[in-house]
Formats: structure tokens, sequence, C-alpha cells
């Protein structure tokens, strides 16, 4: 009985150890402009530089994009003002796409510092815009001007 006892206890921890199957991804999208980045301030390359999630599992990506084709997914826009300039991405869960905002200001290059979105689902976003006295786009809805 005792030899029955240990192989089962050995069969069990076999099975215990065996390799379970790779993690599957539920979804993947990816997006950008057709610049060329090579030769703009900074020497920035197209990137994701930060992401974050809510507590719903929405995730917000915060993007460096070029100014011209500039798509993600469902978002499009055919320019932007600068030639970097900061995209915002919010998807599900699941991998459907909430929403996008673009960020680009009229008098130069802009550079993302960081995202982060609060119990409320505020959403914050870091980072470097040149206003001088032209005026800063963030989506279609809000601007910000200088002086």
């Amino acid at each position: 009985m005792k030899l029955y006892t240990n192989r089962l206890i050995l069969c069990l921890l076999i099975l215990a150890a065996m390799p379970v199957s790779a993690q599957q991804f539920k979804w993947i999208h990816g997006g950008g402009s057709s610049a060329d980045m090579t030769h703009y301030a900074h020497d920035d390359q197209e990137q994701t530089n930060y992401m974050c999630t809510d507590a719903q599992g929405n995730v917000y990506a915060l993007s460096q994009v070029g100014f011209t084709d500039i798509v993600a997914d469902t978002f499009h826009r055919a320019s932007a003002y600068s030639a970097s300039n900061l995209l915002i991405t919010s998807y599900t869960c699941d991998g459907q796409m909430r929403w996008a905002k673009l960020i680009t200001s009229s008098d130069g290059d802009d550079l993302a510092c960081g995202i982060g979105v609060d119990n409320n689902g505020h959403v914050y976003v870091a980072g470097f815009f040149q206003v001088g006295s032209g005026t800063v786009y963030i989506g279609y809805d809000t601007t910000i001007s200088g002086v």
C-alpha cells in the first residue's frame, strides 16, 4: 500500500509540474504615422512611451507619433501641427477602442512624460507641450493658447 501511495503522490507531483499552455493574447493593436521622425528634435522615434489601466481593466496608452497620416485602430487624422505629437488611446479590457485624442502644438514638438488614471476615470497626462505664442490642441474639443 505504501508503494501505491508513493506512486500516486509522484504522479500528482508530475501532473502539477507539467507545463501549462502558453498565454494567448486576446488582442494586439498597432498604430502610428507615415512620418519619418529621425531628423526632428530629440531624435524621437514613434513609440508607446507609457501605459496604465483603470479599476475596470481599461487600458490607456500614451504614444509619440509623427505628423502625417496618423492612425490607431479606428482613429485617423491626416496631419498634425508639429513634427512630434502625443496620441492618447484607450481600449476596453477585451481590446475594443474606446477613444483616442491627439495632442499637437503649433509652436513645436511635444514630449511624453507619463499617463495615469484615477478611480473616477479621469486621465492625467504629463509631458512637455510648447505653447509660446501658439496653441496646444487636445483632440478637437480643447485648446490651450499662449500669450
